[in-house]
């Protein structure tokens, strides 16, 4: 939505449910996953060539499955991980070079986590995490039609509920990600067809 002429504001959403029933060794089992997302985000046009962009994300995750349970043997919801993110992007055009700077701050809450002597998980506390992850992406027109294109980010993947429920590691901690892509994209037939060639490099740490 236009908000002024320099001032555009999007609002998104999204909503993800799989039930999934199954026959187990020990009789009928289930799986449940249920993620929710809703992002705002305010770009303001600073100048023809200079962008700003801010906004806020919420998301949450939770998975129920019939061996995912506390010492009674009762099924609870794991990794109901509520998230809040804060984003934020500056974009610049110059010429024949683009440029792109952001960084995402993730606030990620996982409640306490019922123990499971059977299955060998102890008690987990709750527990917050908040992490900055920045991200540089640049682009270079070499000629009309022809560009050369590079990023590099980090990111961060929390625990998931099957990694939470059956660890004895009460301080398990995320997936952290590095990655670098450089690409070369050449547009044909009067930028009808585009044919593009990237490289990447992914590593990740626990």
């Amino acid at each position: 939505m236009d908000i002024s002429p320099s001032v555009r504001q999007d609002v998104f959403a999204g909503f993800f449910l799989s039930n999934n029933f199954f026959q187990s060794p020990f009789g009928p089992s289930y799986n449940k996953d249920l993620r929710g997302q809703a992002e705002e985000r305010t770009v303001v046009s600073v100048s023809s060539h200079y962008l700003i962009a801010v906004g806020y994300e919420a998301s949450r995750e939770e998975v129920k499955n019939t061996f995912i349970t506390d010492n009674s043997a009762r099924s609870f919801p794991a990794a109901p991980r509520p998230a809040r993110n804060l984003l934020g992007e500056s974009i610049r055009v110059r010429g024949r070079l683009f440029a792109n700077l952001g960084a995402r701050a993730e606030i990620i809450r996982t409640p306490p986590i019922p123990a499971d002597t059977f299955a060998g998980r102890p008690e987990f506390p709750q527990d917050t995490l908040v992490k900055v992850n920045p991200k540089i992406a640049v682009a270079y027109e070499l000629r009309p039609g022809t560009r050369l294109h590079s990023s590099a980010a980090t990111g961060i993947r929390p625990p998931g509920g099957f990694d939470i429920a059956f660890t004895d590691n009460p301080r398990l901690k995320p997936e952290r990600t590095a990655s670098f892509d450089v690409g070369l994209e050449q547009r044909l037939f009067r930028q009808l067809v585009s044919l593009e060639g990237t490289t990447s490099t992914i590593a990740t740490t626990i």
